[in-house]
C-alpha cells in the first residue's frame, strides 16, 4: 500500500487541513479524534503536563487513523526538539518565535548534518520503528516533516518578514490568544490592533511563499479564515470539546427538570 501524500505536501498544495489541540494526554481520545477525520492532532506540550512517553501513546494510538501527529514543544530547545522526533513526531509547533535567528536555529535542530544539528539515532527509536523502517525515514524525512513557528508577540509581527523567508519554515502560525495580549488587548479578537498586525503578518508569509496557520476563536467563522487564505486551521481543544459537551448535557437536563418533564412516582 502507498503512503498517503503527507500534510506539509497536502499543504504545499494548497489543500486546506484541519487541525485538533490534544491538551488531554488521553489515548482513547487520540485515537477518537484521528477517527473523526482530523488531518492533524497537535499534542500540546506547552500547557498541558504530559510528557514524551504519553505522547508516544496518543501518537501509537492515533497511528492507525489518517491523522497526522505532531507536538506543540514548551520552547525552542534542541534536546526537547531531538527527544520528540526521535519519538516519532510528523511536524513540530514552536511558540513564541520572535526573530528569524529564532526561526533559523528551530530549522537547524529538525533538521539531521549537514542541513541541521539533529542528532542520529538510526537504530533505537520509535520514528523509523526502530530501526526496521530507517531507510524510508530518511529519505522521506526532508519531504514530509512540518515546521510551523508562532508568531505571537509584537517583536515577532515586527520580524514577520524576516521570519517567513527562513528557509525550511513551512507554516507560520498566528497565535491570537497570545499576541493580543502582547498587543494589549488581550483576549479583544475583534480589536483594530490585532486585525493590522495579523494583516502585517499574512501579508509577509504570502510573499514568502509560506504557508498560513491560526486557530479559529470561539464564534470565528472558519470559512472567512479560509477566504483569508489561511490553510491550517486548529478549530479546537480535545479538553474543551469535552467541557461543552459535558456542559450541554447537564444544561439540558436542568433545563428539562425546571420544566416539569417528569413522570408521577
Amino acid at each position: 500500500m502507498s503512503r498517503p501524500a503527507s500534510v506539509r505536501k497536502r499543504l504545499a498544495s494548497k489543500q486546506p487541513q484541519c487541525a485538533l489541540f490534544l491538551a488531554l494526554g488521553n489515548v482513547a481520545a487520540a485515537e477518537i479524534a484521528g477517527h473523526a477525520g482530523y488531518d492533524v492532532l497537535l499534542i500540546d506540550h506547552e500547557h498541558s503536563p504530559y510528557d514524551f512517553e504519553n505522547a508516544l501513546h496518543c501518537m501509537n494510538a492515533a497511528r492507525g487513523t489518517s491523522a497526522e501527529t505532531w507536538v506543540r514543544i514548551p520552547g525552542n530547545d534542541q534536546a526537547y526538539v531531538k527527544r520528540i522526533l526521535d519519538c516519532g513526531a510528523d511536524g513540530i509547533m514552536c511558540p513564541m518565535v520572535n526573530s528569524a535567528e529564532d526561526a533559523a536555529r528551530l530549522v537547524s535542530y529538525c533538521r539531521y548534518a549537514p542541513r541541521g544539528v539533529r542528532g542520529f539515532a538510526p537504530t533505537v527509536c520509535r520514528y523509523n520503528s526502530y530501526g526496521y523502517r530507517r531507510e524510508e525515514y530518511t529519505k522521506r524525512i526532508d519531504q514530509d516533516l512540518a515546521i510551523m513557528v508562532q508568531v505571537e508577540t509584537q517583536a515577532a509581527v515586527d520580524n514577520a518578514a524576516a521570519i517567513a523567508a527562513v528557509e525550511g519554515v513551512d507554516i507560520v502560525f498566528i497565535g491570537p490568544a497570545d499576541l493580543s495580549a502582547s498587543l494589549g488587548v488581550p483576549g479583544q479578537f475583534d480589536h483594530p490592533r490585532l486585525a493590522e498586525a495579523c494583516a502585517r503578518v499574512e501579508s509577509a508569509t504570502r510573499k514568502a511563499g509560506k504557508i498560513l496557520g491560526t486557530m479559529a476563536m470561539p464564534g470565528q467563522d472558519v470559512g472567512a479564515l479560509l477566504a483569508r487564505g489561511y490553510d491550517l486551521i486548529i478549530t479546537g481543544v480535545d479538553l474543551a470539546l469535552m467541557r461543552a459537551g459535558m456542559e450541554g448535557q447537564t444544561k439540558s437536563f436542568r433545563q428539562a427538570l425546571s420544566g416539569g418533564q417528569r413522570g408521577a412516582a
